[in-house]
């Protein structure tokens, strides 16, 4: 993963990058998980978690998936930019991962 402060990632995309990655630490809070409880889901440490919901890291897009089923989150809840009925808003909708059961 590239470090989010590198000359490779444009502003606006780290903008973004962060915002995204806090929508995913809130919505792990508002879910009752601790960062143990979500790495036992998706097979990603608690320290690379970490990283991830800080916004250090520009994170590959299966990790970016990873944690969107194990939070049972579709991915365009965290999308900041998505439109409304989409689930893009200023805070995560939690709707199910798409295939599982509501």
């Amino acid at each position: 993963a590239l470090p989010i402060s590198s000359p490779a990632v444009s502003g606006t995309v780290r903008a973004d990058v962060r915002k995204i990655c806090s929508y995913m630490r809130e919505a792990r809070q508002i879910l009752g998980l601790s960062l143990a409880d979500l790495s036992r889901k998706t097979g990603i440490s608690p320290g690379a978690l970490s990283h991830v919901e800080s916004g250090q890291y520009d994170i590959q897009m299966s990790t970016f998936l990873r944690i969107c089923r194990g939070l049972d989150c579709d991915p365009s809840d965290f999308l900041p930019n998505a439109p409304a009925e989409r689930g893009g808003a200023a805070t995560p909708t939690l709707r199910p991962v798409v295939g599982n059961p509501e």
